[in-house]
């Protein structure tokens, strides 16, 4: 009896010694298996602690952008280019429902499934700032020339910024502050863009040329002064009395 109990005791402990090696040997086996697959896996989802170095999303709504997904994981819409360099097969400009995006884990903000709410909030927010941002800055209504030399005046400057000297007028409504008759140098006058001719600054030979012809079409004396002189030199009217005529007598005397 004593020695079928020995032998079985063998025959158990052979029994439990094989297991363990079997054991044992299937241990290395699997970590072999891991490792010719980690080998096989691209560089980015190679990790030391065999863990995936990448958050996993997948797009569901419509709208969705690589900036929007940006926004909600990492907690910054300036993240976008690193999405788009973990996901170089994506179009970041055409993302369909379905498409499945890499996060890198050491921008993750957040694991929680993005809501639709959020990406159609983000999403008009986006749409706004791109169109501010395309939208180019509105012109200035008024173009501006500085008064350089003495003798200038709404008309001259009229003449050669707009073509035309009679457009002093709409100068004085655009510049309402300034006193027409009375311009000095270092005055900054606004002319309206629509009237604008040139842009060129207005040069001082103009200003002179322009001065002399004004002198020389203005006349010596007044209209009033002019008619009261000719009314001087103008003859006297006849006197409307006239003399008795003298009737000359023929005859004997």
């Amino acid at each position: 009896m004593a020695a079928k109990q020995s032998s079985r005791k063998i025959r158990i402990l052979l029994l439990l010694g094989l297991v363990f090696t079997l054991t044992l040997s299937g241990c290395s086996t699997v970590d072999k298996y891991v490792q010719q697959i980690n080998q096989k896996l691209p560089s980015w989802a190679k990790s030391s602690d065999s863990k995936p170095a990448y958050h996993y999303h997948k797009v569901r709504y419509s709208g969705e952008s690589l900036s929007v997904i940006a926004e909600w994981y990492t907690g910054d819409v300036e993240n976008w280019p690193y999405l788009a360099k973990a996901n170089s097969k994506i179009d970041p400009d055409h993302i369909t429902i379905g498409t499945t995006v890499l996060i890198p884990k050491n921008l993750l903000h957040t694991k929680k499934p993005m809501p639709k709410e959020f990406v159609e909030a983000v999403g008009k927010r986006h749409k706004t700032e791109r169109a501010q941002v395309a939208k180019p800055p509105p012109k200035p209504a008024y173009f501006y020339h500085r008064v350089k030399y003495s003798g200038e005046t709404l008309s001259i400057i009229a003449k050669w910024y707009t073509g035309d000297a009679d457009n002093w007028q709409a100068l004085t409504k655009a510049n309402p502050k300034l006193n027409p008759n009375r311009i000095n140098v270092g005055d900054k006058i606004r002319i309206p863009r629509k009237l604008l001719n040139t842009r060129r600054p207005m040069t001082r030979s103009f200003v002179v040329a322009s001065t002399k012809k004004k002198q020389q079409k203005t006349p010596s004396t007044t209209p009033s002064q002019a008619k009261t002189a000719k009314k001087e030199e103008s003859p006297p009217p006849e006197s409307s009395s006239k003399e008795p005529e003298v009737l000359e007598l023929f005859g004997p005397k």
